[in-house]
């Protein structure tokens, strides 16, 4: 069992809190709605003074011994990309199938990238343990998945990458950021195009490329998701795909790009596109977008 292991610590995350099965932690820029049939557990367990165990769920009850755990972990016991410490004698890693995104490395509610990990049990019956595990404000993230089949674990993660994640933006730059909602008359922002996109972008922010990230050639296109403001401005952005360390740079520029207003039927409307920011090795600050 991954178990009880988990307690309270200095220089970590506040706990956040449930109300009507939904989490929310402002420190964490996170709301969750769990589904309404997994309990949550309220008596809090023990771990080392680095963790904070930030909600701990049971998605069939007690009686099934499938669980969710959010541990809060700070800075310098965090390590990213880094395997967690489990018990060889106990669960055998499982590897990754062909690097598939929606089974390996992913992104939860399109703010919070993650890597993976997959285990099994040595000993029968066969039960499935999985961390999700990323950065966060300053602090690392690790979601504890305990389930009984493979069916059971991808329906537990599918509902993870459904909570809403508000991305970290820079301090002069502060969109509005959630999930993307039709709009207050009812209909749905109109979709502009990838060329009617780029025939209208009037400023463009490069995204920085690290010399650590061009060191570990680490390199691809992200693409975001977005609304842009009817004064121009970029007002939601969403990861749909692209490198995890590529992902926060590529937020970071668009975020700060300017567009001409677009209009509908000689009113200015708010619109929602899609951006391509490329980061390749030959060109450390390259910039592609649609």
């Amino acid at each position: 069992m991954v178990g009880s292991v988990f307690s309270f610590a200095q220089s970590l995350p506040e706990k956040g809190s449930v109300e009507d099965n939904v989490y929310t932690n402002k420190t964490l820029g996170l709301i969750w709605e769990i589904p309404a049939n997994w309990q949550v557990k309220n008596d809090p367990a023990l771990a080392p003074a680095h963790m904070q165990l930030l909600l701990e769920t049971l998605p069939g009850g007690p009686q099934s011994g499938e669980s969710v755990a959010m541990i809060g972990i700070d800075s310098d016991h965090f390590n990213e990309g880094s395997p967690p410490p489990i018990n060889g004698k106990t669960w055998i890693p499982l590897p990754k199938q062909n690097n598939d995104p929606d089974i390996s490395d992913l992104t939860l509610g399109n703010g919070l990238p993650v890597h993976r990990y997959d285990f099994k049990s040595v000993q029968e019956p066969v039960r499935y343990l999985t961390f999700l595990s990323g950065p966060r404000k300053g602090y690392g993230i690790d979601f504890v998945i305990l389930a009984n089949s493979t069916e059971h674990l991808e329906e537990i993660i599918h509902t993870l990458v459904e909570m809403k994640i508000r991305p970290d933006w820079p301090a002069d730059s502060l969109p509005i950021a959630g999930h993307i909602q039709p709009s207050v008359h009812g209909q749905n922002h109109p979709q502009i195009s990838d060329k009617e996109n780029a025939s209208h972008l009037e400023h463009t922010v490069a995204p920085e490329y690290s010399g650590v990230l061009r060191a570990a050639h680490t390199h691809g296109a992200v693409k975001l998701l977005g609304h842009i403001g009817v004064d121009g401005k970029i007002k939601d952005l969403y990861v749909l795909s692209g490198p995890i360390m590529l992902r926060n740079p590529a937020i970071a520029a668009v975020s700060q790009w300017r567009y001409r207003p677009y209009q509908v039927q000689g009113k200015r409307e708010e619109v929602e596109t899609t951006f391509i920011i490329g980061f390749g090795l030959g060109n450390p600050n390259s910039l592609a977008h649609p």
